[in-house]
């Protein structure tokens, strides 16, 4: 719906480019539909930009990225994302489609990164929000120096401390993966 929205919408979409980036990002963070809709919902969000004079949809996702960022840390509602919380499917959706505003927002970036490792945090969130590490990693690599430490103490360091149960062992794991990549 939101597609043939932006279709029909055309160069006049732009009064309405964050409802559209929102409900198409929605549709994006849903676990459970299927990879054709998402993306479709993706090729969506490609002629968006295009549409709201962006040059790239790198564009449209760095100027939502700081509004979203703003909002989660505002509100605070990341501290109880869960591994059913559509927030935090969003936020991973935007880092992993706009790596260079993890560089330019790397510090609320850290601070949600660093909660959904917290030791409280459920399994599921803790390995989700490591394999996105992961990738940033491996995408940014030295473009992460200046926060390394943070990284390494406030996300890897916790994750990997023992704790009882046999789900834990995959975080620790995932965790001294990170380490390595990091160091």
């Amino acid at each position: 719906m939101t597609s043939t929205l932006v279709h029909i919408s055309g160069d006049n979409c732009t009064v309405y480019c964050r409802k559209y980036f929102a409900s198409l990002l929605l549709i994006q963070a849903h676990p459970s539909l299927a990879q054709g809709t998402k993306k479709r919902a993706l090729e969506s969000m490609h002629e968006l930009a295009l549409n709201c004079n962006y040059l790239s949809i790198h564009d449209l996702f760095l100027n939502e990225m700081n509004i979203l960022l703003t909002d989660y840390l505002e509100n605070a509602g990341y501290q109880t994302w869960n591994k059913y919380s559509s927030d935090r499917y969003k936020f991973e959706i935007i880092i992993r489609n706009c790596p260079e505003g993890v560089i330019k927002y790397i510090e609320p970036v850290m601070r949600i990164l660093t909660a959904q490792c917290a030791k409280h945090q459920e399994v599921e969130v803790k390995m989700d929000s490591l394999i996105l590490m992961e990738f940033l990693l491996e995408g940014l690599g030295t473009q992460l120096q200046p926060v390394a430490r943070q990284i390494m103490t406030d996300v890897l360091i916790p994750s990997a401390v023992w704790r009882v149960g046999k789900a834990q062992i995959k975080v620790r794991k995932a965790s001294i993966v990170n380490m390595v990549k990091l160091i």
